[in-house]
């Protein structure tokens, strides 16, 4: 059996027998379901995976607040128990 080579035109043709690997990822976005399809798409966008990774991290803090935190929300220092509440300033400068 001979190995055919081809050429970018004779690739990107139907009527010409296609190399392995192609044929292989062809076949498998054929029968892939949708959130697949994205996913392979998303996965290609370097940038998309690093703010996922960002998002959840930010989630993961949220979830498990009470554990990293190193002081207790409830307790009230006694350096500011009587000082005056402070007010909103704005500034268009």
């Amino acid at each position: 059996m001979t190995a055919t080579t081809l050429t970018p035109d004779a690739a990107a043709s139907p009527l010409e027998p296609q190399p392995e690997g192609r044929a292989r990822t062809a076949n498998k976005a054929l029968v892939a379901s949708q959130w697949t399809l994205m996913w392979w798409r998303f996965r290609r966008h370097r940038l998309a995976l690093a703010c996922a990774v960002i998002v959840i991290l930010f989630y993961l803090v949220a979830a498990f607040a009470e554990a990293i935190a190193t002081t207790d929300p409830n307790k009230i220092s006694n350096l500011y128990r009587y000082a005056p509440p402070q007010t909103i300033e704005f500034s268009d400068k």
